[in-house]
């Protein structure tokens, strides 16, 4: 597509995506700010419809918090990520937003078949700074989803240590290249905003379109 990158927005392909967003104490509160913007601009141009792209959103500190259920309509998620996707300070247990990511997408682990369908692959994006208080438990879960047939996407905004960067990448579906994001830093995310996330939904998206 001869898009530029930034200009990219969801085609109306069907997508089941549940945004599971890191809100644990590592970020700092400018650093989940960063974060809840980069999903508010991500659900915008899904453009969720029906037919579509439908969205969900999990928090994930602690432990997982459900903000949304998968839903076609862009206002009612939009008003939950706002009123309801907060910094709960903590670990960051990834595992259990995958689990809950997972039960959203009704993905059994360790089972294939019945998870794709006329909606395409389940998806799940997960949004953080790297910094993961479950590195066994994680990639343990990942993988079973992952051979459940769910495709597993990361994006990482600064903070991630080398062992954290050689657990994304074993964390995510393959080819890694397709799957897999880290940024230097929130200040590079804040700037790169639109462009970042043009990038993602390109990936995300079963087709993209160009912005209206």
């Amino acid at each position: 597509c001869s898009v530029a990158a930034d200009k990219y927005t969801c085609a109306d392909v069907p997508v089941d995506v549940i945004v599971v967003v890191d809100v644990g104490g590592s970020l700092g509160q400018a650093g989940f700010d960063s974060l809840k913007k980069l999903t508010l601009e991500l659900a915008t141009r899904a453009r969720p419809t029906a037919s579509g792209a439908r969205l969900g959103i999990v928090s994930v500190a602690d432990d997982a918090e459900e903000v949304i259920n998968l839903s076609p309509k862009l206002d009612d998620i939009e008003k939950r990520i706002k009123s309801t996707l907060e910094w709960r300070r903590g670990t960051t247990k990834l595992h259990t937003g995958l689990m809950r990511a997972a039960a959203l997408l009704n993905v059994a682990a360790g089972t294939r078949g019945g998870v794709s369908s006329a909606r395409g692959v389940p998806m799940v994006l997960v949004l953080t700074d790297g910094l993961v208080a479950d590195p066994f438990l994680a990639k343990r879960v990942s993988k079973k989803f992952r051979g459940a047939g769910m495709r597993l996407m990361f994006g990482v905004f600064g903070g991630s240590q080398s062992g954290d960067k050689r657990l994304f990448a074993k964390a995510a579906s393959q080819p890694a290249e397709e799957n897999l994001f880290f940024h230097p830093s929130m200040a590079a995310l804040d700037a790169n905003m639109t462009s970042i996330a043009g990038k993602i939904l390109r990936r995300m998206c079963g087709a993209v379109a160009p912005a209206q």
